[in-house]
């Protein structure tokens, strides 16, 4: 008798489905949500690329103006964030996006290095180092590199794709360390 009730209980299949669920059910949700960010930071990356390649072409043209370095400086931030609306807003994109613009020595010589590192655009207020805004002279290669602090939808997500899955802490680079966030960077050189 208590043979019989262990085939039958071992042949019972009621509730496996279940079980099967709790095991691959969140493996399947963090894929899914993983597919997610990745074609976030893709739309992202795209819509930041022409929106620094429009401002540029707003700089290489001259229509940004004749004032000065830190009218043109806003004019071109301001553009800039008229063309990532998509994505952010204007209050987010002013203190989020960071523009860097200076003359370099050549197209493979293009290095935006500070000491220190610069965390706000020209013209910017609040607290940080400003970024150059030098448009050079006439004739010379002029670099823009354009930053972004994406916050990840799902921070442990952005945390495992970022490689500190664990550890629970975003980027020490980012303007407010301890949240996930995803740098992403666009550069476009001129002539001026």
């Amino acid at each position: 008798m208590p043979l019989r009730m262990l085939r039958t209980f071992l042949r019972d299949d009621r509730g496996s489905v279940a079980v099967e669920m709790a095991i691959v059910g969140p493996l399947f949700i963090l894929l899914m949500l993983t597919v997610v960010e990745m074609t976030l930071t893709l739309v992202t990356q795209s819509t930041l690329d022409g929106a620094a390649r429009d401002a540029v072409r707003l700089l290489r043209s001259g229509r940004l103006g004749a004032g000065g370095i830190n009218q043109q400086a806003a004019l071109f931030q301001r553009v800039l964030c008229d063309n990532l609306s998509p994505l952010v807003s204007q209050a987010t994109c002013a203190s989020n996006v960071v523009v860097d613009v200076e003359p370099v020595s050549s197209v493979s010589g293009v290095a935006f290095q500070h000491d220190p590192p610069c965390t706000q655009s020209a013209g910017s207020s609040g607290a940080g180092v400003p970024c150059p805004f030098n448009l050079g002279s006439g004739g010379q290669i002029v670099g823009v590199q354009v930053r972004y602090w994406r916050p990840f939808i799902v921070p442990w997500v952005g945390e495992c794709l970022s490689g500190t899955c664990w550890t629970g802490r975003g980027s020490a680079q980012a303007p407010s360390p301890g949240i996930s966030v995803m740098l992403q960077t666009s550069v476009a050189i001129f002539r001026y």
